[in-house]
């Protein structure tokens, strides 16, 4: 509370000085700094001032407008420019607040007229009465605001530091759990030891330890894993019990964590090891299942479908990056069968919004340029960790949106508007996409074949890349229209192939055995193989013995070129 009334008395201060400015440049015409100040002190207006704050600022425009006719000698060119200023002002939108005060509709005619210090409404604007008032109003309103808005500001003040103080009962719960699971990883480490010291005691030539001094040590360690449980449970359930009042999670109850862990000095060594790795499993299980409940809830509770638009309005901006990277963690950073419920979750609220086919937040975010590559490269790691789990297959492909998805991802690759790490991404997802007939027939009517003999042949790919482009061909030459797709292009996919063989990759020897096996009955690939001499180059691999998988299908492959002879 000390800090809330220092920041009481440092805004009355802040607003006091502001006052008397605001009363000074009002009196020497200072019409720039005067609007400057004002704007700064009524930034966030309160609603029941409004129409009380927009009265006076009308007069006060009046005033500054008005004032080089009440100089003596009066300043009949400053004045027509001021008013000039007052017209515009009034008949851009800023000046549709001023017409719903009757009051003030009345000086909306001032611009129009030649005489305003000889007309009947506007006379009073020159008198030292009216100026008096305006003052005096000004004064009165500006106290009465200081006192509101500190009113105001202490009740703001206290429920940012109440969400403070809940946001770091979160986080202190959340390092207390970590402790926790870090420490039952300690004390089975240590028991592992015990095991360790107790049959090496055992054996000869080892120097021999007492059983009574083994049994002292593990009663210390007993004792001090026991004060230690009680630290934690106590700090624990300090933390819960100040969470739980504003959160209603349902938590497992520590009781069953308060077990008498005290051991009589007659049990034999193994029993005490063995009772104390029990018990540390079982509560390791324990945090483990209060981890995973919270994050169950956690994603039940999220608002699905501001977080797609937030990634379409943002699609390039840093908020996206970041929520992307949470929903993917939430994937790949739990175990299989929670991840699955997690992606069951996605899917049921169509998290991407791929129902929306070209408005999805995919279609959005790659069609982005350069200032949204870290937004892309988040997008397709996540599309990847979907596409590994069948649950996440079945949702980026259902009905009509998986065409528009693979034609959208694809589209990006060939116009590389997907750089490095999310290029290689997107190629894993299609790879493991690409195990359903239904998208390679897909992926073949897009030209991924004639593309990816391309890609293949150059030098710069990396491991990643390099090693799911083939899988992902071969996976396409599995199809009859694939093979097809590789005849048309047989020049450049032989070269591809040729050099792919040649280049010692251990990554991709499989994939392009595999490639060799399906196409190597294709008329014109088996002429254009003869042409570029393929067969020495797989008989200088099988002499080298490259790997296992080069042994046991490059002799066959061998074969094959060689028109059935070894």
């Amino acid at each position: 509370m000390n800090n809330a009334k220092k920041l009481e008395m440092n805004n009355v201060f802040a607003n006091a000085v502001c006052q008397k400015r605001l009363l000074s440049y009002l009196e020497n015409d200072d019409c720039g700094q005067f609007f400057k100040c004002w704007n700064e002190l009524f930034i966030d207006k309160c609603n029941n001032k409004c129409a009380e704050i927009i009265s006076l600022e009308f007069n006060i425009h009046l005033y500054f407008v008005t004032f080089p006719l009440r100089k003596s000698p009066p300043n009949k060119e400053e004045y027509r420019k001021r008013i000039e200023g007052l017209k515009k002002l009034l008949e851009d939108e800023d000046g549709k607040k001023y017409s719903d005060d009757v009051q003030l509709v009345q000086y909306f005619a001032l611009p129009y007229v030649a005489e305003p210090e000889k007309h009947s409404v506007f006379r009073e604007l020159f008198q030292k009465k009216w100026v008096k008032n305006l003052f005096d109003n000004l004064t009165v309103f500006l106290s009465n605001y200081t006192t509101n808005i500190s009113e105001a500001q202490n009740v703001l003040l206290r429920k940012w530091m109440a969400a403070c103080q809940l946001q770091y009962n979160e986080l202190l719960e959340k390092k207390c759990r970590k402790l926790q699971y870090d420490y039952y990883r300690i004390v089975d480490i240590v028991n592992e030891m015990f095991d360790y010291v107790e049959q090496s005691n055992e054996e000869m030539g080892v120097i021999h330890l007492s059983p009574e001094y083994l049994m002292k040590m593990k009663a210390r360690f007993v004792d001090a894993t026991m004060d230690a449980e009680k630290h934690m449970q106590a700090n624990i359930v300090a933390v819960n019990e100040t969470t739980d009042k504003r959160n209603d999670r349902p938590r497992k109850s520590t009781k069953g964590m308060k077990k008498n862990r005290m051991m009589k000095n007659d049990e034999s060594n193994g029993n005490l090891s063995q009772i104390i790795r029990s018990q540390s499993f079982t509560k390791l299980k324990e945090v483990v299942e209060v981890e995973e409940v919270i994050i169950d809830n956690v994603i039940g509770r999220l608002n699905y479908t501001k977080i797609g638009n937030c990634l379409i309005k943002n699609a390039s901006g840093r908020l996206s990056c970041l929520l992307l990277q949470a929903l993917r963690q939430r994937i790949t950073r739990v175990p299989v069968e929670s991840a699955g419920q997690v992606l069951a979750v996605y899917a049921n609220n169509d998290l991407l919004l791929l129902k929306h086919l070209k408005n999805s937040v995919v279609s959005v975010i790659t069609s982005q340029g350069d200032n949204g590559n870290d937004a892309k490269e988040e997008l397709c790691r996540l599309l990847n960790s979907i596409a590994s789990f069948n649950l996440g297959r079945n949702y980026l492909l259902a009905k009509n949106q998986g065409k528009e998805l693979i034609a959208v991802l694809t589209t990006a690759l060939k116009t590389k508007k997907l750089h490095h790490y999310a290029g290689e991404h997107v190629l894993a997802a299609l790879q493991k996409l690409s195990i359903r007939s239904s998208v390679q027939k897909e992926l073949i009517k897009l030209g991924m074949v004639e593309w990816l003999s391309l890609y293949l042949g150059s030098s710069k790919l990396s491991p990643t890349a390099l090693d799911y482009g083939c899988a992902l061909l071969l996976n396409l030459c599995l199809d009859p229209s694939g093979r097809s797709a590789a005849s048309r292009v047989a020049t450049i996919f032989t070269a591809t192939i040729a050099n792919l063989i040649s280049d010692r990759k251990l990554q991709v020897c499989t994939y392009i055995n595999g490639i060799l096996f399906t196409i190597l009955g294709i008329a014109q690939i088996k002429a254009r193989v003869k042409e570029i001499n393929l067969v020495n180059t797989v008989k200088e691999k099988l002499n080298n013995r490259h790997c296992k998988d080069d042994e046991k299908q490059l002799p066959i492959i061998y074969k094959i070129l060689n028109g059935g002879k070894i």
